[in-house]
């Protein structure tokens, strides 16, 4: 998924904003970020999720998945190859081929489509890329998670120790921006320990290597 956002960006430029669902790749099954959206966000590109079950809410996407299936006819593609063209094709028709009732075409109609209000080249990505970006969003968000019987918790693709003692409670996770450690909160406020991050670095995230772990 990565590498087909690159391309895009390649061509349109980075968005202020993505607007999703709720399922993979874009979320994952537990309440902590996929790398993907971690990836985004030190690209300053935040992801906007519609409520779940509430598909309308991204009505126009929906909308443009259904003509592009009907366009492409995917189910008689024999191929990868034969589909991505056929997908190309539609994009060029949709956006540059197809004219509205006033005779224009959709690029015609919205010439600001080909501007790039930020421009992104994949070679160039390290310079663009923060990952104080990412610090400093992650810093904003808690996590719950219910400790093991053998007082550890998930998180990522790591486990951490809270404590035997703890075990079956709920603790509350926060992330020190300025430390960089991971800080374990008990349900009524105490930090119960800090852990230093074990996956929050540019190579797990941009490379989407950071694992999902099942829900805490």
């Amino acid at each position: 998924m990565q590498n087909s956002l690159r391309e895009a960006f390649a061509v349109w430029g980075l968005p202020a904003s993505i607007r999703v669902d709720n399922g993979l790749p874009w979320t994952t099954t537990s309440a902590v970020p996929s790398a993907l959206e971690l990836w985004l966000r030190g690209l300053e590109v935040e992801l906007k999720r519609i409520r779940p079950a509430q598909s309308q809410e991204n009505g126009v996407v929906e909308r443009g998945h259904g003509v592009a299936a009907t366009w492409t006819e995917w189910e008689t593609a024999a191929h990868l190859a034969e589909l991505d063209q056929r997908l190309q094709d539609a994009i060029w028709r949709q956006r540059e081929g197809y004219p509205n009732p006033a005779g224009l075409t959709r690029l015609q109609a919205y010439p600001k489509l080909k501007t790039q209000r930020r421009a992104y080249r994949s070679e160039q990505e390290a310079a663009q890329w923060s990952l104080q970006r990412v610090d400093e969003w992650l810093s904003q968000q808690v996590y719950e998670r219910r400790v093991e019987v053998n007082g550890r918790i998930t998180l990522f693709s790591s486990t951490y120790s809270v404590g035997r003692p703890y075990a079956r409670q709920t603790v509350f996770v926060q992330f020190d921006s300025q430390t960089r450690e991971w800080c374990i909160h008990h349900e009524k406020g105490g930090i119960l320990t800090r852990h230093p991050t074990k996956e929050i670095n540019p190579e797990m995230i941009c490379n989407s290597t950071l694992a999902k772990r099942r829900r805490g």
